[in-house]
């Protein structure tokens, strides 16, 4: 519906399309876009309910593994894991701040990409614009494998570093701290990810709606100082919508699954968790 209210407009009711049609799709494209709110957010609950599961498997493997893998925290704490999640260990509370944390710097990373992005789109369009004889006129061909390849290799470059350094994080975490601060971790990320997650999806299609409905004539309209603001709230709402938003549930599942991955490891090194009292 989203891309028929825009050919619509590209059209124009001069070129035979019905007039109010482009209105009456405008009011789909709202529907849609409550409608995909609340299903990314179905989304991200399930995620969320994998990853508990996930959660409690990490746990469970720790208590299994405990005497079959040397390590340097006492057999006794991996053994009764349950018994050593305390939410007043200091450590446990580190760990919990640090999943916390990483999904607000893994959105920062993909609002700048997606930022990033456009700016190189409009740098590409204007180029056209200005060298392809004819193409404002529209008696040329645009170059689209040109925009598609920028927007296919921003997609691609871009997701490298957030990745590696919310791997290279929780891998340092538990190295240094072992498996119960991967916990809190997890805890920590599961928490921020369904906050963050819905925030952004429903906060995303409420900006996008909220332009549409001053284009129908609210506060002013079209032209009014209120769509000029909803036009900059919009290029906010849609990469928090359909980029940071979904990214969530991917975060919580890459988080416990490189857990699970690197259990032997955290349970073998965790060099700091005996070194401070806890």
């Amino acid at each position: 519906m989203d891309n028929a209210a825009g050919i619509v407009e590209m059209g124009g009711a001069e070129d035979g399309t019905p007039i109010g049609l482009r209105g009456n799709l405008d009011r789909l494209d709202a529907v849609g876009n409550t409608t995909k709110a609340v299903a990314k957010g179905f989304a991200l609950v399930c995620g969320g309910l994998s990853s508990i599961v996930m959660f409690l498997t990490f746990l469970l493997s720790t208590s299994t593994l405990a005497g079959e893998i040397p390590s340097y925290i006492p057999h006794e704490q991996l053994s009764n894991i349950f018994n050593y999640l305390d939410i007043f260990s200091p450590l446990m509370i580190l760990g919990i701040f640090v999943g916390a944390i990483l999904p607000v710097l893994f959105t920062s990373m993909i609002l700048k990409a997606v930022q990033r992005g456009a700016e190189n789109m409009v740098k590409e369009i204007r180029r056209q614009f200005n060298e392809i004889p004819g193409l404002k006129e529209g008696k040329a061909k645009p170059e689209y494998d040109k925009c598609i390849d920028i927007s296919a290799e921003n997609a691609l470059r871009s997701m490298i570093k957030p990745v590696l350094i919310i791997i290279g994080i929780e891998i340092l975490i538990g190295i240094l701290f072992g498996p119960m601060v991967v916990a809190g971790l997890l805890i920590g990320n599961l928490i921020g990810c369904l906050i963050f997650g819905l925030f952004m999806s429903l906060g995303g299609a409420s900006f996008d709606n909220a332009k549409k409905a001053i284009e129908g004539g609210l506060y002013g309209g079209k032209g009014s100082f209120a769509h000029k603001s909803a036009i900059i709230g919009d290029t906010v709402g849609d990469p928090l919508k359909d980029s940071a938003g979904p990214s969530m549930n991917i975060l919580i599942t890459t988080v416990n699954t490189l857990a699970l991955t690197f259990l032997p490891i955290f349970i073998m090194t965790g060099y700091l968790w005996v070194l401070i009292p806890i």
